[in-house]
């Protein structure tokens, strides 16, 4: 009898294990914490996020209303530095209520005591794309827009890459071909290492805001810029690998 992609055993694949600095699989139960699979970086929940049905076993599921969001202050996460110029961020992810709220931050860096912007991604649903900003002196600020916006409830996988000289985001959305990967040339990125890394709720200012509806599953942090072939590994046709599949 053949056996179906999902009860074939998962390939090893060291080489996209190289560097990487934590790992959410992201299925613990409601109002749990998220565990790394390092065992190094907690991600904080607020408001009590909820285990949902995810891309690879479970997911979490944030809403926007209940201002629920995940994040993380940990100094190993604040990427990039000057010791380490590069990361890549990547995961699956959807948009559960597109039209509810006018601006929806899916990943962020913010310093509220300095007032400093590192990188948001955001949707924004009256031009209904997915958007890209990003600041080198913490008050300036580059956009790069994905034109071609997820559909609802839909999983789209995001990686967004940097290094000292660029920054692009690829945007692939499932069944689909990579329709974005926009591309541009910067200095660093604000080097703010009290900036918490959140996901679903931005910290710009006294308390979190900007939330997300939506789901997230599977997301990785690396200390180095992926490479195109090992983001195709990471996808994995649209079906996701997980820890320990690139253990390294």
């Amino acid at each position: 009898m053949r056996m179906s992609q999902a009860t074939l055993a998962p390939k090893v694949i060291p080489l996209v294990g190289k560097g990487l600095v934590a790992y959410w699989k992201m299925g613990e139960a409601n109002g749990a914490d998220r565990r790394d699979s390092h065992n190094r970086f907690l991600l904080s929940q607020a408001g009590t996020v909820t285990q949902e049905t995810g891309k690879i076993g479970n997911a979490t599921g944030l809403a926007a209303g209940s201002s629920q969001y995940l994040s993380s202050t940990a100094a190993g996460l604040m990427v990039p530095s000057t010791a380490v110029p590069e990361f890549t961020l990547d995961g699956f992810f959807t948009l559960s209520n597109k039209a509810g709220f006018a601006f929806q931050d899916i990943i962020t860096r913010w310093d509220a005591t300095g007032g400093h912007q590192v990188f948001q991604i955001q949707f924004v649903s009256g031009d209904d794309q997915l958007k890209l900003f990003h600041s080198t002196t913490g008050s300036n600020s580059t956009t790069t827009v994905i034109d071609t916006a997820p559909a609802e409830d839909a999983w789209f996988y995001l990686a967004l890459r940097v290094t000292a000289t660029t920054i692009d985001l690829r945007y692939h959305p499932a069944g689909g071909s990579v329709t974005d990967i926009s591309t541009v040339s910067a200095v660093m990125l604000q080097n703010d290492t009290t900036a918490p890394l959140a996901f679903g709720a931005r910290f710009a200012g006294a308390t979190p805001s900007v939330f997300w509806s939506g789901l997230a599953d599977e997301v990785g942090l690396w200390g180095r810029y992926l490479s195109d072939a090992e983001l195709v590994l990471r996808r994995n046709g649209g079906d996701g690998v997980t820890y320990p599949t690139f253990r390294g």
